[in-house]
């Protein structure tokens, strides 16, 4: 079972990935490891040695306090971001703006608390 620190850290450099736009097999292929290392360093089932974890940091341009889970500011409120939101906001800021729209439209139809407001 991997350890709770390793999957949390994987976490942190899956949403860094993800927020810098790259794929797994980009960054994989900037760290010089298989994209398949790279998933299994995202899930935790594989420790990252320090020199991997400075690739990565480089590559993703992410101070390595960061990735780590510690903020360079500590009265700071980090933003955590689940990495399938960040995904589909990036699918959803690649499409036109007109669907971009339509889509806004409809997740404001489902919002809970829209319709509450409206009863």
């Amino acid at each position: 079972m991997p350890d709770p620190y390793d999957v949390a850290l994987g976490q942190r450099v899956s949403s860094a990935r993800l927020g810098a736009g790259l794929s797994q097999g980009a960054l994989a292929k900037a760290i010089g490891v298989a994209y398949q290392q790279l998933q299994k360093y995202e899930r935790g089932e594989n420790r990252l040695s320090v020199a991997r974890l400075k690739r990565i940091s480089n590559a993703l341009a992410v101070p390595m306090n960061v990735l780590l889970g510690e903020r360079e500011d500590p009265t700071s409120d980090a933003l955590r971001v689940d990495p399938r939101v960040l995904r589909t906001a990036l699918l959803l800021h690649s499409l036109p703006k007109a669907n971009q729209r339509a889509i806004e439209a409809l997740v404001a139809l489902m919002d809970p608390s829209a319709v509450a407001t409206a009863a």
